[in-house]
């Protein structure tokens, strides 16, 4: 028995779309169960729009709360905070005790000194940490409260933790809010005592702290994080996952308290300032961070460089703008639980492997390097036991795994491109198969990578650079080859180059440059062009991506009319060339395992069809506009 090489290929991806769909089974169902996103905003934000409205800060929260708002954020003080006032307690040297206070007090002049006012309600609460956090203090007992002298001077708590802000946590108790607690960087030594001292917290404030975030330049007992993973771990609470951090210890935490982990992003101030971000912009990033990258937490803070007659109701109404924008995504405002943990999956590493041994023997075919005109049963079976054998060495070894999809995302976009090119004849066939061969693909390869180490993007997938460039060699060498371009690649060097190649060649170049400096760098994007993608969010709400809707696909349709035409037969390689972009940025889709699934079949189905739309356009107006023009000019068509 022998099948031709369509139904060869076409059971083959049968196989591989059956392998993916139970591979991605526990990734489908996570996604669709954690559908949730929380926003948050910082306990010192409340008091500071209280103060401005003249309001009391439980109804200024109420309001905000009523807005969208699930939690606070109570961050531990440094001394820095306290030297601003942030607390109600005097914190300073000892030399700067007033004479009722530093009565009696023999100590150091440079010591900190903390005084807490026996009128302050949350006296005890204070009097106890400094116990637990400075075991090593003194502590002096005055008519006016008690006043401790620290082991340390002002310079050395500068930027590192002294006292939880007991007035946020109580504040989030008697509110009943669920709290992200910041814990503030230590020194080494002190890393033992702020342990237990969070450890106290944990347990005092168990029924509102629900998630930590380490604060500062570095995480707090940094370089060894065992400590603060084992409290954590011993309570059971996750820590958040900061998008785009650069906190030293951060990436260690996360890997030891996987999978009990939660994303967060944020914007600090600094990056308000100097990225120039607008209000719409910030609203347009955190809903994008949420729909397209499945974060659990947005932290939202107040302008602090736009003038506002209340400022109150100006913040409420972005977060009601925010809330309702996820709740139009189908994303619920609630507050959300860590994924379960599971492990890659043998059936993805199987789709892997039949793509990968599938795209390498039909580009073979294409490079008259294997005869695939009728494939026998024999053959067939052999594919499939080769395919399982090599799926096993994917499933066992990591790095296997990362060599076999970097290359099957590759050598798949560069078939799918292909299989589009050589449909001229019949260019909606060529459209649809070639789609669908990247859409299963892409699935296989997803399916490989669909569990939490990739999805909360602990690792990354190595192969998106490769899948950019790769294509574009194999199809010019194969159209150099195969003499799809008129001339040879020895005849091509073996002339004097020709002007207009030269610029062809000049523009590839920068434009291949273009495309991999901005390959995951948004700063290399200009205004117009966010501009541009927040246009096509809001109309299609899966926004396709540039790359397929501007260049690939119109590309390949201008190929379809020239090769059609029998026009610009030395230049038209330029579309081809420019079409492998539609379908590296599609498999690329697929890579980006933190996106939900749903979210990219619309994205590509998006891109697709509106790609398409687009390359008619330009048709119509080079047949109609351009064209007769050109005749008229030259008097001729070009050749």
């Amino acid at each position: 028995m022998k099948f031709k090489k369509g139904y060869f290929t076409l059971f083959i991806l049968t196989l591989t779309l059956i392998s993916a769909g139970l591979a991605l089974v526990p990734r489908w169902n996570a996604e669709k169960e954690h559908r949730n996103t929380a926003i948050i905003i910082e306990y010192r934000d409340v008091l500071s729009l209280a103060k401005k409205s003249n309001e009391k800060a439980d109804i200024v929260f109420d309001r905000l709360r009523q807005a969208g708002v699930s939690g606070l954020i109570v961050s531990e003080t440094i001394g820095k905070d306290l030297s601003s006032g942030l607390l109600p307690i005097y914190y300073g040297t000892v030399a700067d005790l007033p004479d009722d206070l530093g009565k009696g007090i023999n100590e150091p002049y440079g010591s900190a000194a903390l005084w807490i006012p026996s009128n302050l309600m949350e006296s005890e609460w204070y009097d106890t940490a400094l116990q637990t956090r400075f075991p090593n203090s003194h502590r002096y007992v005055k008519e006016e409260g008690v006043v401790y002298v620290l082991p340390h001077t002002l310079d050395e708590l500068l930027e590192t933790g002294v006292l939880p802000d007991f007035s946020g946590l109580l504040f989030a108790l008697s509110t009943g809010t669920p709290v992200m607690y910041r814990v503030a960087p230590v020194t080494p030594s002190d890393t033992q005592s702020e342990m237990t001292l969070l450890e106290a917290l944990l347990d005092d404030f168990s029924s509102v702290i629900r998630v930590i975030s380490p604060s500062g330049l570095f995480a707090a007992g940094y370089p060894n994080l065992k400590p603060l993973s084992h409290v954590l771990k011993e309570a059971g609470i996750p820590v958040a996952m900061v998008e785009f951090s650069r906190q030293f210890g951060a990436p260690q935490l996360n890997w030891l308290m996987y999978p009990n982990l939660l994303s967060l992003h944020s914007v600090t101030t600094e990056e308000i300032i100097s990225r120039n971000i607008s209000r719409h912009t910030l609203y347009e990033r955190m809903l994008r961070a949420a729909k397209e990258r499945s974060v659990r937490l947005l932290l939202m803070r107040p302008s602090v460089i736009e003038a506002a007659e209340d400022p109150l109701l100006v913040f409420e109404k972005e977060i009601q703008r925010l809330s309702q924008g996820l709740s139009d995504q189908g994303i619920t405002l609630q507050w959300p639980e860590p994924l379960s943990e599971w492990k890659m999956s043998f059936f993805g590493a199987v789709a892997c492997s039949f793509i990968f041994l599938l795209t390498i023997a039909l580009l073979a075919d294409r490079f008259e390097l294997l005869n695939l005109t009728s494939v026998n049963l024999s053959q067939t079976i052999a594919f499939i036991v080769i395919s399982v054998f090599l799926a096993i060495g994917v499933w066992k070894v990591l790095f296997i795994a990362r060599i076999v999809a970097a290359f099957t995302a590759g050598l798949l976009a560069s078939e799918a491109c292909l299989m589009a090119l050589e449909q001229w004849r019949k260019p909606l066939r060529g459209l649809i198969f070639s789609f669908l061969v990247a859409l299963i693909g892409g699935l296989a390869i997803a399916a490989l990578f669909s569990y939490p180490i990739y999805t909360l993007r602990l690792r990354t997938f190595s192969g998106v650079k490769l899948t950019l460039f790769l294509p574009l060699i194999i199809v010019l060498i194969h159209d150099l080859r195969r003499r799809v371009h008129p001339e040879s690649l020895g005849q091509v060097l073996a002339r004097p180059p020709l002007w207009g190649e030269l610029a062809l060649i000049g523009g590839l170049l920068a434009a291949a440059a273009i495309v991999l400096l901005r390959s995951g760098n948004a700063q290399f994007v200009p205004g117009w062009e966010v501009a541009v993608r927040d246009t096509l969010e809001r109309i299609l709400v899966a926004r396709p991506r540039n790359k397929e809707l501007f260049a690939g696909y119109p590309a390949l349709l201008l190929w379809f009319y020239f090769r059609r035409s029998q026009l610009w037969g030395r230049y038209r390689e330029i579309f081809r060339l420019a079409s492998t972009l539609a379908f590296s940025s599609l498999v690329n889709s697929f890579c980006h395992f933190h996106t939900p699934l749903y979210f990219i079949l619309w994205r590509e189905f998006n891109g697709w069809w509106s790609g398409i739309l687009l390359g008619v356009f330009f048709l119509v107006v080079f047949h109609y506009v351009l064209r007769p023009l050109w005749n008229r000019w030259r008097g001729v068509i070009w050749d």
